[in-house]
């Protein structure tokens, strides 16, 4: 046993409740869909849902951005590599806006079927770091992306889920060997798996 962990005592981490966890979750999500809905949860609109990879990510974000995102994506004409690039901007409860990266190339074509070529789609995704086997960090982000009626109520259960999963993961709640048992999908937020 170290010095250092018999000065300090290791904290008990106190999971919520489902329930609890389901109420953290909407107090996260509802400040964000009043600002980009003037209605939510109130139609039975087909939505639906695909991921997608945040490509040059590293480009306007760094490790202090790890964590849970979600915002909304765009046709980004103003790039000068790229006129047909699709951005990718995180959207805080006062839509506040910060770049994340763009649709990967490789994604391009499938987003735009997915999406019906929309102007625009809310997404929520992650950010998280990595370390390569020979001791390089960095970081790489996913979204899951949401197209059609995104302002419905099973858009809503969707969006509901997914931020309760993404916070829990986030702050501890849900570790690797758990995603399973809950029935979750571990390669959703798990970098190992996708």
């Amino acid at each position: 046993m170290g010095l250092l962990s018999c000065v300090f005592k290791k904290e008990t981490l106190v999971v919520p409740s489902l329930e609890e966890q389901e109420v953290i979750a909407k107090s996260s999500l509802e400040p964000f869909l009043n600002k980009v809905f003037t209605k939510w949860n109130e139609t039975e609109g087909d939505f639906s849902c695909d991921y997608f990879r945040i490509a040059g990510i590293t480009y306007y974000c760094n490790r202090s951005d790890i964590g849970m995102v979600r915002g909304a994506t765009f046709k980004d004409h103003n790039n000068p590599k790229d006129k047909s690039a699709i951005g990718v901007v995180a959207l805080d409860d006062t839509l506040r806006q910060k770049m994340l990266g763009h649709i990967a190339k490789e994604d391009k074509l499938r987003f735009k079927k997915f999406t019906a070529d929309e102007d625009q789609v809310f997404f929520i995704g992650y950010i998280i770091g990595f370390e390569t086997g020979d001791g390089k960090r960095g970081i790489r982000g996913m979204i899951k992306a949401y197209a059609g009626d995104t302002a419905s109520k099973g858009a809503y259960r969707s969006m509901l889920k997914d931020t309760q999963l993404l916070l829990g993961v986030f702050r501890g709640y849900y570790l690797d060997e758990n995603l399973s048992e809950e029935g979750l999908k571990p390669e959703w937020i798990l970098s190992r798996h996708f």
